[in-house]
């Protein structure tokens, strides 16, 4: 089996799961811990190490983000 590795940097589009191609600004995509908060949560998850769940972030062409769980995307282009 061959390994797929894909840097982050070489993301162009991103399908996520409503079966929409996303195009993603050059350089824009990420990978990190994602969480909501509400505005009560906030100044807590400042202070403390929340549990987390892992995300994406990329900013489209317009200046656009789209945020969301990593198990959101389907597939991506580079």
């Amino acid at each position: 089996m061959t390994d797929i590795s894909v840097s982050p940097k070489s993301v162009t589009q991103v399908l996520l799961q409503d079966g929409q191609w996303y195009t993603v600004n050059t350089g824009t995509f990420t990978i990190g811990s994602y969480r909501l908060l509400t505005d009560n949560e906030l100044m807590d998850h400042l202070l403390a190490t929340e549990v987390s769940t892992p995300g994406f972030s990329f900013e489209e062409p317009g200046g656009r983000t789209v945020t969301g769980p990593l198990s959101s995307i389907t597939a991506i282009r580079r």
